[in-house]
């Protein structure tokens, strides 16, 4: 039934995908998926099975919003069959309020069950009866296609001893595989795991793993590990001993698909496969969108199905979302990959999506086979959407550069005079700190203290007996390098002084001296004092003319100039056709022989590759022509060149991911502005520094701090600018594509990278780079696809 709502036909769409052929007593798998335009889902009715078992396991209900409406819901139900024979499934319904869908019938083919088959590392592996374990591993076929489904298969073979003994499983460590996705099987069905091989009872377990090899060569798989435990004894507490077991290395051989007989739109897909399409609406408006879903099933690798090319001449045609459905429950990988388009129908009228062409290899049959769709009529009734041909016609024409400036100066920092000024810039600052030493306050030491207390002993007071001993004290310890404090043991003094070279003689005198001065001290008397100071500057001449001479290491400051390091470019000189290519150019232009025009541009930009008027112009005359990508890649290079240029950066703007991505954006700052304010800065601060040495002025030292730190953060900058200039792994997407998740031309697409949108290349490998781009998007790229930023003056001396 389809309905009207606002003017918009509405249809539901509900498609049933089950397996031609099922076996009895086995679970087969029926999903059925209902879709409709608009906010509200459908409602799936139960579908009758009878006279198979089914019932339902998984639903899903899913709401896509902005400019395509749209609500689908899936079930997917498991049925089982008691005998053999035809069942046709009835039209499943979904509603929506009055709406109702309705599917095709569906025809189902029930047979018995094969033979049991023994599993090929059962049949082929030879068992060593002395061991009670046997561990092997095969691949079958040992000889694939790219994209083929080789099953390896690991057999475990316990025998009726091993078997009762263990008390836990044993663990099954896989090999690592390499240059291949796997997907692990379940085990085969119906095989019975207790054996008799050779006369001896086993019991056995398979692991199974489905290989996909993603590129042609000889591959090693390594060896399969199997760690298992047994005691030692019958005794339920007896220890256990461990044992490892490795399997064999299996080799695997990969060849590509036969050249002979490929078609030219071959992509990739290997298996047995088959296609079908339905568009979501069978009539439409012109502007407003519909999708178109391509269905792609059988067996193989399906997720690296590559999406079938559709064209569609009388709309927009986008790539839109894809699904994928794995069912690797047997032993043979299967399932579907569903691929949308959204389409925009440009003009009215009964149009249809033309039959689709999906070539594939069939590696059973060795042969290139081709599926194909039927055509998907469609009623598009007219609309207020002006033609594509008509919008581009109306796109403005932007204007030229009508000169082409003279060979631009080297930036200030790759001079050699703006070097020798930074390294010149500390040496007035290191004079003034060698010559205004800053004055140091001299402390008497304790001998002239002693001497000045010689002089003034008649004025001898109670309380100067103490300050004489500390004085006297204070010298001794200084002459001889020991505490004044060490000196309170009248022995620890002897034994300095002794160890200093000072004679016996003199020792006991300045311990006598001391003792005198101590009592002194304790007693308060002045009289005894008299002549103290007499006697103490006497002794402090002995033991110095006596005691070994004292090394004094002294501190010495030293001045760490700080070295910038620079980097240069170069500019080329002009070759003499630069100019006249320009000036041609601009004429083209001018007569809007824009491909002409651009061609012109490109030989001026070649000729002199560091002029940004050139390369401005070959970005205006590639957009006039519509090559997007190639007005990317002159419009970069052009701010790169010159990044304070006002009608560059607002024409980037036009192009994709420039001003939301970090890896576009230019910053609008020359090297030359950030290095004259840096070295501005640089020999201001220096000068401040040797004015604040000189002046002993704090003012002086806090600027030249400040000015050191703008010096700093505008080195910073000129290296970001440099950076930016430089532009160092950095390319344009040239064609559109999608990201690949692995290096190879069958992986899973991702998300999608638009002509001339910028990305920073990580690695590559082979045809193939992985890049980043500005929103974290990251995935594989064939090289070709992009185009290096820095390509043209990668080689030019500056």
């Amino acid at each position: 039934m389809i309905a009207s709502i606002a003017g918009i036909a509405l249809q539901i769409i509900v498609t049933v995908a089950a397996p031609d052929t099922i076996t009895v007593r086995q679970p087969a798998s029926v999903t059925v998926r209902a879709v409709v335009r608009g906010p509200v889902a459908p409602t799936i009715h139960p579908p009758r099975f009878a006279p198979l078992n089914g019932f339902r396991v998984e639903e899903s209900t899913r709401v896509d919003g902005g400019s395509i409406s749209q609500a689908s819901v899936e079930h997917r139900y498991l049925v089982i069959a008691e005998r053999p024979g035809v069942v046709v499934l009835p039209p499943i319904e979904a509603n929506v309020g009055p709406m109702i869908g309705r599917s095709a019938p569906v025809r189902l083919t029930i047979i018995n069950a094969p033979p049991v088959q023994v599993p090929a590392v059962v049949s082929r592996s030879r068992l060593d009866p002395e061991a009670g374990v046997n561990f092997h591993a095969l691949v079958t076929p040992d000889t694939v296609y790219v994209g083929e489904q080789a099953t390896y298969q690991v057999g475990v073979f316990l025998n009726d001893d091993v078997r009762y003994r263990l008390r836990r499983n044993p663990e099954f460590i896989p090999p690592e595989l390499r240059s291949m996705l796997a997907y692990d099987l379940s085990a085969p069905r119906s095989f019975v795991s207790k054996r008799v091989i050779d006369g001896r009872h086993y019991e056995v377990h398979v692991f199974q793993r489905a290989l996909f090899p993603l590129t042609a060569g000889r591959y090693e798989i390594p060896a399969a590990r199997l760690n298992y435990s047994l005691p030692l004894s019958a005794s339920f507490f007896s220890r256990e001993e461990s044992h490892q077991l490795k399997s064999e290395t299996v080799p695997l051989v990969v060849v590509d698909p036969p050249a002979a007989g490929r078609p030219a739109d071959f992509t990739g897909a290997v298996g047995r496969l088959s296609l079908e399409a339905h568009v979501d609406s069978g009539t439409a408006k012109v502007g407003d969108p519909l999708v178109l879903t391509v269905r792609v099933t059988g067996d193989g690798n399906v997720s690296f199905f590559p999406r079938p090319e559709v064209r569609v001449p009388w709309g927009q045609l986008v790539p839109a979302e894809e699904r994928v459905q794995l069912d690797s429950s047997a032993t043979v990988v299967r399932g579907a990959k569903e691929f949308d388009w959204v389409i925009t129908p440009a003009r009215s009228g009964e149009v249809e999506v033309p039959q689709i062409r999906y070539p594939f290899f069939n590696p059973y049959t060795e042969r290139y086979e081709l599926a194909v769709t039927t055509p998907q009529r469609v009623s598009v009734a007219p609309g207020t959407l002006v033609a594509v041909e008509a919008a581009d016609s109306a796109r403005p024409v932007l204007p030229l550069r009508r000169v082409m400036l003279a060979e631009p100066q080297a930036p200030l920092s790759a001079t050699r005079g703006f070097w020798v000024a930074m390294l010149v810039a500390p040496i007035p600052a290191a004079l003034a700190l060698a010559v205004r030493r800053p004055r140091v306050r001299r402390v008497p030491t304790a001998a002239a203290r002693l001497r000045k207390l010689g002089r003034h002993h008649e004025r001898a007071m109670p309380g100067d007996a103490s300050l004489l001993r500390r004085t006297y004290a204070a010298a001794l310890a200084e002459r001889i390098g020991v505490a004044a404090a060490e000196l309170a043991d009248r022995r620890a003094l002897v034994r300095a002084l002794r160890h200093n070279g000072v004679t016996a003689e003199s020792a006991r005198a300045a311990d006598e001296l001391l003792g005198e001065l101590d009592s002194a001290v304790y007693s308060g008397s002045v009289t005894s004092m008299e002549d103290g100071a007499k006697r103490a500057i006497e002794v402090l001449r002995r033991v110095d003319e006596e005691a070994r001479p004292r090394i004094i290491a002294r501190s010495s400051r030293s001045f760490a100039p700080v070295a910038l390091l620079g980097l240069s470019l170069g500019v080329a000189q002009s070759e003499p056709t630069a100019r006249e290519s320009f000036d041609h150019g601009t004429r083209e232009y001018e007569a809007r022989r824009f491909a002409r025009a651009e061609r012109f541009f490109a030989d001026a930009a070649r000729a002199d590759p560091t002029s940004p008027d050139a390369w401005a112009n070959f970005g205006t005359a590639a957009w006039a022509a519509r090559d997007t990508a190639a007005a990317a890649i002159g419009w970069q290079r052009a701010l790169r060149l010159d990044p304070l240029s006002g009608d560059v950066r607002s024409r980037l703007d036009l192009t994709p991911g420039f001003g939301g991505s970090a890896l576009a954006n230019v910053p609008p700052l020359t090297e030359s502005t950030a290095a004259a304010v840096g070295g501005g800065a640089w020999l201001l601060g220096w000068l401040a520094l040797a004015v604040g040495i000189w002046r002993r002025k704090a003012a002086f030292r806090y600027a030249a701090y400040v000015l050191g730190i703008v010096a700093v953060a505008s080195a910073v900058t000129g290296v970001r600018v440099r950076e930016a200039f430089n532009a160092r792994r950095l390319a344009v997407v040239v064609d559109a594509d999608r990201l690949r998740s692995l290096p190879v031309l069958g992986s899973e697409p991702g998300a999608p990278v638009l002509t001339g949108e910028v990305a920073r290349t990580v690695r590559e490998e082979g045809v193939w780079s992985l890049v980043r781009l500005g929103d974290d998007r990251e995935g594989w790229l064939e090289t070709d696809h992009l185009e290096p930023i820095a390509r043209p003056w990668a080689n030019v001396e500056r």
